[in-house]
């Protein structure tokens, strides 16, 4: 999956063996942020400018919406990430923007199947970029976010705003925890283990399942940090323009199992991780698959 300059979104559709089952362009709005698999096979992903793209498992277009369905989004709204519920509908993590100092006003957004909003929620002021959704349980799911600082305008903060939520909307319980200075937190994700990784852009956070602060590891660009079935962890961190991007695999102990340079430079490096433990990632136009020990390599 890429997005261009243009206004399109290209998807390239994959067997486990890496043959072509269909690929397909779509007009899009903003940059791709997120995307999850459906229920029905299908696929939804989120522009930056909270565009909403469904597809059906086959790359045809289920609905579609854009920042300008006032019905669905406020003005000026953003969306930051996405996920799926119980229900087969999805909530949708976003921000509004103000001009002041960078502060942005956190919502929460539930939505059916068929794209119709159910729900809004307004949780906090946040940094740059917004909320991230993790799935906590059947009944529960957590908004992770940096809060702004309170009543200082400078970008950058040491304090995280955990909110538990049911699928409802209703606050369970918020937490403001003190951590190490992270800037922009862009993924987050639970092992097998339970542990809570928060990937920020030079840094990745490591918490115990009730939130308790454990080890920090500076990193530099991170790009992506995902789970493995067994334990540990998948993080792939992307070169500067003199830099090869590194993919990276750890135990749940935050060992390097192995680690692995990519040919590329500089650029994003999307990546998921197959039931089998094997990645397989993009670059540009190009499909490329490691084995889950690091060796082989396919492209």
């Amino acid at each position: 999956m890429g997005s261009s300059n243009s206004g399109s979104l290209y998807i390239f559709k994959a067997d486990s063996n890496g043959n072509e089952e269909w690929h397909q362009s779509y007009d899009f709005h903003g940059t791709a942020l997120d995307a999850v698999q459906t229920n029905d096979n299908g696929y939804l992903i989120l522009g930056s400018l909270s565009y909403l793209l469904k597809i059906n498992f086959n790359g045809s277009v289920a609905w579609s919406k854009s920042n300008n369905d006032t019905s669905a989004f406020s003005p000026n709204m953003k969306g930051t990430s996405i996920l799926k519920t119980p229900d087969n509908g999805f909530i949708l993590g976003a921000v509004i923007n103000t001009e002041l100092y960078n502060i942005s006003l956190t919502h929460m957004l539930k939505f059916n199947s068929d794209g119709s909003k159910q729900w809004d929620r307004f949780i906090d002021t946040s940094e740059y970029p917004g909320p991230n959704l993790l799935q906590m349980g059947a009944d529960s799911f957590a908004a992770i976010d940096l809060k702004s600082y309170d009543n200082t305008f400078i970008q950058g903060s040491d304090t995280l705003l955990v909110t538990i939520c049911d699928y409802s909307g209703n606050t369970k319980t918020s937490n403001r925890i003190k951590v190490d200075l992270v800037q922009n937190i862009y993924m987050v994700c639970k092992t097998d283990l339970g542990e809570i990784l928060v990937g920020g852009e030079y840094s990745i956070l490591r918490m115990s399942p009730d939130w308790n602060v454990g080890l920090s590891e500076g990193i530099y660009l991170l790009e992506g940090i995902q789970s493995v079935s067994g334990g540990g962890f998948i993080q792939v961190s992307n070169g500067a323009p003199s830099l090869p991007a590194v993919i990276t695999k750890k135990n749940e102990a935050g060992t390097t199992l192995w680690s692995k340079s990519m040919p590329f430079y500089g650029g994003q490096l999307p990546f998921v991780v197959d039931p089998d433990g094997s990645i397989v990632a993009a670059f540009g136009s190009m499909l490329f698959k490691i084995s889950k020990d690091g060796v082989s390599f396919e492209q």
